[in-house]
């Protein structure tokens, strides 16, 4: 008998318990239904703690979960709900707010009729690929699509046709919505303009001398601003310039003044600080210098400076890469043509090395497994890592033997290719013959160097002819393409023929396919010149550049800076 009840007292045990019932949310939590709600009353989109009268709201900010009399900006769906009787947009409007391009509904300012915003049309009362601007329709901006029209991740083009958007395959920069096919992509965006703050009174020259991207489209550029004006001649401000991102607005941060217009800068990211390293050039009377290593987070704030002493005077090179933990290496060359890599670990100092006499141009490249230098000495080319390993090129026949002295200069940067990072660099042979040598450097792979000449005249897209170089800058890569800056300013286009008067700046690239190409040049506007560019680019997305421009008036003024964004979008 005990058995018969234990075994029946086990089956009542061992049946399933009935599930809870649901959490049921608390007010104001965003609701579908009044079963959803613990009140049980689901108003305007939330949970209420009752059930609202017609002129009554649920969703006002700092009520939500009671019901409120509507003002200026809740919800509503019919006029007699608002004060003033008029439901416009969705909200309870302060006018009747009629008329093309208007909106009471802008975010932070509902309930309030004003002008849409540029390139929006809420109210859908433009035409194709057109939008609103200042109060009139107009066509969308390049690279926009304002009421979601175009197919495939299409974008407007300037001519209200859909084309592809930013990063899309291209094979013309008619396939473009901006216009720019760069090495098979399409870019995102053209020109801006940078004119008086917050680079310094407009009677400064400004002149971008280096450029970083880092995370999430992040951009860093330093500028030397040198007033000719102030009885100083050479003498200057150091700003830096941040920007979060593409439409961020940038942070200028002014870091020293008594820099000489000339002297040489790099950039690098390392999370979200920005590190810039200067030095003087080596165009005046030889004496000691100290590179200065500056730190300016992405709010704008400097966190002080750091020296490294080289053992010569001024500069001739200076290049500056990082690792994604924190380390940083410079490369440098000075006055007495020894190259030298200084590297800081976090916390532990700085260590410098001297890579030996008869040595050429140094860059570096800030790859994920860290930064590693490209230099010229005896006669090759050597990449040297932060840990003090040197891998030295195989001997290949080169224009401008043996690689030394200081007509050489060396630019490197990282390029994505397959599914780790290669250092990328271009090696620019002054004399006796001007040529260029494009490589890259593979520290994972079993041969890793590659290079080969560049002609010094690329083929220009559009069909404007050829660009003649003056000289190449490494920026990045894009679709396993290394990208560079191709830049000659006015003072050397005067002297070049074919080159637009006030000097220009192009895209060059070089793909794995062992072709090149360029895009057509952006010359100076009539009546300016250009004189300074600084590039940047990631690893594998399209470029930033910057360059100064203005009027060679004797007094050696430039009026502004223009920046071509050509980035990831975020």
């Amino acid at each position: 008998m005990l058995l018969v009840l234990l075994a029946g007292c086990s089956r009542a045990f061992n049946e399933p318990s009935p599930p809870p019932a649901p959490a049921r949310a608390e007010l104001g939590t965003p609701c579908t239904d009044a079963a959803s709600c613990a009140s049980g009353h689901c108003s305007d989109g939330v949970c209420c703690a009752a059930e609202c009268s017609e002129s009554q709201a649920c969703d006002t900010p700092g009520f939500r979960g009671v019901c409120t009399d509507r003002a200026y900006g809740s919800s509503c769906s019919a006029d007699a709900q608002c004060p003033g009787g008029h439901c416009v947009d969705g909200v309870c409007c302060n006018t009747a707010c009629t008329g093309n391009c208007m909106t009471c509904a802008s975010d932070g300012r509902a309930g309030e009729c004003e002008l849409a915003l540029d390139d929006t049309d809420p109210r859908q009362d433009c035409g194709f690929c057109m939008a609103c601007f200042s109060g009139v329709c107009g066509a969308a901006e390049p690279g926009t699509d304002p009421h979601q029209e175009c197919d495939g991740g299409g974008v407007c083009g300037g001519d209200q046709i859909c084309r592809s958007g930013a990063l899309q395959a291209c094979g013309s920069d008619a396939d473009c919505a901006v216009g720019i096919c760069l090495a098979g992509s399409c870019a995102r965006s053209a020109f801006s303009y940078f004119d008086g703050d917050p680079f310094l009174p407009t009677e400064q020259r400004r002149a971008p001398v280096a450029a970083a991207v880092g995370p999430g489209g992040a951009t860093a550029l330093l500028v030397i601003t040198d007033s000719y004006a102030d009885g100083v001649d050479d003498v200057g401000y150091l700003v830096a310039m941040v920007s979060r991102n593409q439409d961020a607005p940038w942070q200028p941060v002014p870091l020293s003044y008594h820099v000489r217009s000339d002297d040489l800068a790099a950039a690098t990211w390392v999370g979200h600080v920005a590190f810039f390293a200067t030095g003087h050039r080596a165009t005046f009377e030889p004496e000691p210098t100290d590179i200065v290593l500056r730190g300016v987070t992405l709010d704008g704030a400097e966190l002080g400076t750091e020296t490294v002493s080289p053992d010569a005077g001024y500069l001739e090179d200076l290049a500056l890469g990082s690792a994604p933990d924190g380390r940083l290496l410079i490369g440098y060359r000075t006055l007495d043509e020894h190259a030298h890599v200084a590297v800081r670990v976090s916390g532990e100092g700085w260590s410098l090395t001297d890579l030996g006499a008869n040595s050429g141009g140094i860059g570096v490249a800030s790859l994920e497994s860290g930064p590693v230098a490209i230099y010229l000495a005896d006669g090759g080319l050597h990449a040297r890592d932060e840990d003090g390993q040197d891998e030295v090129a195989p001997a290949f026949p080169v224009p401008c033997p043996p690689f030394d002295g200081s007509d050489n200069f060396v630019g490197a940067s990282a390029l994505r290719r397959g599914d780790h990072d290669v250092a990328s660099f271009v090696v620019w042979c002054d004399a006796p013959t001007e040529a260029y040598l494009l490589g890259s450097y593979d520290p994972a792979a079993a041969q890793p160097w590659a290079f080969r000449l560049a002609p010094t005249t690329l083929a220009a897209g559009g069909g404007l002819g050829y660009v003649d170089i003056d000289y190449l800058v490494p920026a990045g890569g894009l679709g396993g393409s290394a990208i560079f800056l191709a830049d000659m300013p006015w003072s050397d286009a005067i002297n070049e023929p074919h080159a637009p008067a006030g000097g220009y700046f192009s895209l060059a690239w070089s793909g794995e396919d062992g072709g090149f190409g360029a895009l057509a040049p952006f010359a100076a506007d009539p009546g300016f010149d250009y004189f300074d560019c600084a590039a940047a680019g990631p690893a594998d997305g399209v470029p930033f550049v910057a360059c100064d421009t203005g009027v060679q008036d004797g007094s050696g003024g430039s009026t502004d800076v223009r920046l071509l964004f050509m980035r990831f979008p975020d």
